[in-house]
């Protein structure tokens, strides 16, 4: 599992997660207060940002919208796990060009997950936000004023349907916008053009549906797995 900020300060969640054995990587804060143990560090407490690693690792956690996202890493064991094989740490993510840009993350895992495994399960993280952003966009899956589980669940799926079809109509090369598109029929012509009519002998016509645009490569991308 990833997440930003938000779901790694909430330590019900990450424990949620490790009675579940599910491994994750969640972004925290620079002042989250960290235990340390032997044999990784003497017992007691630390925070991220008082973390200075021994060393760094420029790998790239995918591919963005300009290229690969390279960055310089850092992978510090923290605490050995109450399930055996398993280790708490923290990741550190550091700008190239910029090296006072850090950023820090929880890592649950089994210990012998190499750290471009991790870095790699870090990046989905942002293609899971370009694939939230996108369907926001084209099938209004922001439109919904969640009054209850059932109706939100609801229109989620169906929303994430409809954004899984359009990317498969672009990745067979048809316009997204056609399978959104009204289909006109003789016998309503609100239904052919979005309009309350249309004269006899007029072409019907068809608009673009809320699909718009085709979908970005992301979503086509074959999604990376996060480390179990």
């Amino acid at each position: 599992m990833v997440a930003d900020e938000v779901y790694g300060s909430d330590s019900t969640l990450r424990r949620a997660l490790e009675v579940r054995d599910q491994a994750y990587v969640l972004a925290v804060r620079s002042n989250q207060a960290l235990a340390t143990w032997p044999p990784y560090g003497p017992p007691g407490q630390t925070t991220p940002a008082a973390i200075t690693p021994a060393a760094w690792t420029r790998l790239s956690c995918g591919d963005g919208a300009q290229g690969p996202r390279v960055y310089d890493w850092a992978w510090v064991p923290l605490r050995p796990a109450l399930h055996d094989g398993w280790v708490h740490a923290l990741l550190l993510r550091r700008h190239p060009d910029r090296p006072a840009e850090v950023a820090w993350s929880l890592v649950y895992a089994p210990e012998e997950t190499g750290v471009a495994e991790i870095v790699r399960a870090a990046g989905t993280r942002w293609t899971i936000e370009e694939v939230f952003k996108l369907a926001k966009g084209q099938v209004g899956l922001d439109h919904d004023e969640v009054r209850s589980w059932q109706g939100w669940y609801r229109h989620i799926t169906l929303a994430l349907v409809a954004l899984a079809a359009l990317a498969t109509v672009a990745k067979k090369g048809a316009s997204p916008a056609s399978i959104t598109s009204a289909s006109p029929s003789p016998n309503c012509g609100a239904c052919s053009s979005g309009s309350p009519g249309r004269s006899p002998g007029t072409p019907p016509t068809s608009s673009a549906g809320p699909a718009g645009a085709a979908p970005t490569n992301a979503l086509l991308r074959r999604p990376i797995s996060v480390a179990a």
